[in-house]
């Protein structure tokens, strides 16, 4: 039985902003701003509560230890970046139930819920890109 051998993607290859198609670009950018607004909400509120630097560990390292895998379009760190911001979600809910009167805690929620759905997609549609590169690139 000879038929199309089935082709590995490359789903860690780093391919520059240009590299991609029009929604994986502005999935990409998409990503990064509600990855910063998440950042800024996270240490916006940390440096308020006057919080220790254990504290800032906490809040910001399981996002900041993903950020180089996500700058690299490694697809396996967007995943996780999707799992992560779960746990970021369960948070900000929480402190939107406490602080009902706050945009803070409204921007984080928005950012979290943003972040989750961008990078849903953005894995789908890169991953789909990268599979139809290396299928026209297969002989």
């Amino acid at each position: 039985m000879s038929g199309p051998r089935p082709t590995r993607c490359r789903l860690g290859s780093a391919v520059p902003l240009s590299g991609r198609g029009n929604r994986t670009r502005a999935l990409w950018l998409l990503l990064w701003l509600a990855l910063a607004l998440l950042l800024a909400c996270e240490a916006l509120d940390a440096w308020l509560r006057q919080a220790p630097p254990v504290v800032w560990g906490i809040k910001l390292g399981p996002v900041l230890i993903l950020l180089p895998g996500v700058f690299r379009d490694h697809l396996r760190a967007v995943v996780w970046v999707s799992f992560v911001s779960l746990l970021y979600f369960l948070l900000a809910v929480q402190r939107l139930f406490a602080e009902p009167a706050s945009l803070r805690a409204l921007l984080e929620l928005v950012a979290v819920v943003t972040l989750f759905f961008s990078t849903m997609f953005y894995v789908r549609w890169r991953a789909r890109e990268l599979r139809a590169r290396d299928v026209e690139e297969s002989p």
